[in-house]
């Protein structure tokens, strides 16, 4: 077998079996790790504290000075572009998380969207 014969036959093989992908968490928050089922179930109104959320989720995307805001937001983006066998693949997830409390620090509302 010459050697154009088989690189050919190499670049072939490692692009039918190949995937190429990039995905970039650089704006990913731990709120990623939660689905909005797992949020509305875990995050109950009347009951989960300023605290739990903390614990949870971490610190807010905004405000900066979050201990004294009643409105928290968490916000989480990633961009997922895969490539196979030639057909790219979006799977890109970028999710919103609006947190109201009320003068006690408990959940009062929450509204959560996702794309």
């Amino acid at each position: 077998m010459n050697v154009k014969k088989f690189l050919l036959l190499a670049f072939t093989t490692i692009a039918l079996n190949g995937c190429i992908a990039n995905v970039d968490r650089t704006r990913a928050s731990d709120l990623d790790n939660y689905s909005e089922k797992d949020i509305r179930k875990i995050i109950v109104v009347g009951k989960s504290t300023k605290k739990d959320m903390l614990l949870l989720l971490g610190t807010p995307t905004t405000p900066n000075e979050f201990k004294t805001a009643s409105n928290w937001i968490y916000a989480s983006k990633v961009v997922d572009r895969r490539l196979y066998l030639f057909i790219p693949i979006f799977r890109d997830r970028e999710q919103l998380l609006l947190l109201e409390f009320n003068n006690d620090g408990v959940v009062n509302k929450i509204h959560y969207t996702e794309k």
